[in-house]
Parts: C-alpha cells; structure tokens; sequence
C-alpha cells in the first residue's frame, strides 16, 4: 500500500479524504464503531495498528485520521475507553491532530487528540 502512496501521493492522499469523509457519513448515519467483521472489532484493530504496527508517512497518518474519527463518535474498547474532555467538532474533524505522549511509567504511551489551538480535546 505505502507504494501507491510514493508513486501517486495526489491520489492517494484523495482516496484516503474520500474513504475518510464516507466513514464519518455512515458514522453520523449510525455505524457502530465497534463493528467487528471478523475477529477482532474495527476500533480497537485501528487502536492496536495505530499503537503497535510501527508504520510511518501516510499509512500512520491515515489511520491516526481513522482513529480520531471513531474516537469522535464514540469508539471504545474493554481495554480502552477514550476520555472526552471537549465536545469534537464533527462538521471540520481536519482539525484535529494526535500526538503520542509518554505516560509517567515510561513504559507505556498514550495518544491525545487536539484542535487547531493545541487544546486536549480526548486521552486515548
């Protein structure tokens, strides 16, 4: 996948907005965020490839898009329970950017989702 990514980023930066924007369409229509097709539910593959799959460039920054987005609309796990601590804006989801944070055990990381003025708007 990242080689679609090197040899035609234009396009694959719009299918990524579109398949982005057509996940929040069935979210806002009621999805579940937990679906779980196979074994494992989607938010916490996502969690887990997010967290875990070591991936870098686009394929971490689609699905760090893919994971604010199931946080905003209320994606969780028995493991994880995202911590809302400002309402998302969901009409300009661009907003939001993630950033890893180390927790005070040093060995564990945890992600927070921010808006466009730095503010923490969830702790995953």
């Amino acid at each position: 996948m990242e080689e679609g990514y090197e040899k035609n980023p234009e396009v694959a930066l719009a299918a990524d907005n579109l398949n982005l924007r057509i996940a929040q369409l069935l979210l806002e229509y009621g999805a579940d965020t937990n679906i779980a097709p196979e074994d494992e539910d989607l938010f916490s593959y996502v969690l887990f490839a997010v967290f875990n799959d070591g991936d870098t460039g686009r394929l971490l920054e689609y699905r760090i898009r893919f994971l604010i987005l199931l946080v905003a609309y209320g994606g969780c796990n028995d493991y994880c329970k995202p911590e809302i601590l400002i309402p998302f804006d969901k009409s300009n989801m661009e907003q939001y950017d993630f950033s890893f944070v180390k927790c005070p055990d040093n060995y564990h990381l945890r992600g927070e989702i921010l808006d466009a003025d730095y503010n923490v708007v969830a702790i995953v």
